[in-house]
């Protein structure tokens, strides 16, 4: 329905800061930092700021190593930016200690990194590998699901499970 229609999201949004032409191991790490900036933050905020950082080089190895007041400022205008500098940095050094700097095909992993909940590991892996784990459930998906009356719940948590079970993995 919507192939034809292109919406900011397609074009700023974290997904489209995939970059295929680079080494897969790098579009990787470089995906998740934008799908975790994006994080109620306006799509055309998040394709800047990844493109200053990648202009910086956003590599697992610098943001390990950069200073964290150095890293606030280069994502300066991203929303909770303390927060999601900290958490780069700590997700960088976890993948280069347990998984050679490269960000796992894994829901389970993924979702452990700092920072990472199951939306934004859903659409990770839907992104990077191009696997289906889940359905990447955000307040807005919530709240509609629950206005149509798909699913009773409290917490998009709960409505990504609900929405799961009722549609059918494969179509």
């Amino acid at each position: 329905m919507r192939e034809n229609i292109q919406a900011p999201v397609d074009v700023d949004g974290a997904v489209a800061t995939f970059d295929e032409s680079i080494d897969p191991k790098l579009a990787r790490f470089q995906s998740l930092v934008g799908i975790l900036l994006s994080a109620q933050t306006k799509d055309a905020t998040t394709a800047r700021t990844v493109e200053t950082l990648k202009a910086n080089g956003l590599t697992p190895e610098r943001m390990a190593d950069i200073p964290l007041k150095d890293l606030c400022e280069e994502i300066r205008g991203i929303r909770f930016q303390n927060n999601k500098a900290k958490h780069i940095k700590e997700l960088a050094q976890i993948l280069l200690e347990k998984y050679d700097g490269d960000v796992p095909n894994d829901f389970k992993v993924v979702v452990s990194l700092p920072g990472v909940g199951p939306k934004m590991a859903h659409m990770f892996l839907q992104v990077s590998y191009g696997t289906v784990e889940g359905i990447a459930v955000d307040t807005h998906v919530h709240r509609v699901a629950n206005r149509l009356g798909w699913v009773k719940s409290k917490k998009p948590e709960e409505t990504m499970e609900q929405l799961q079970d009722l549609l059918p993995r494969e179509l």
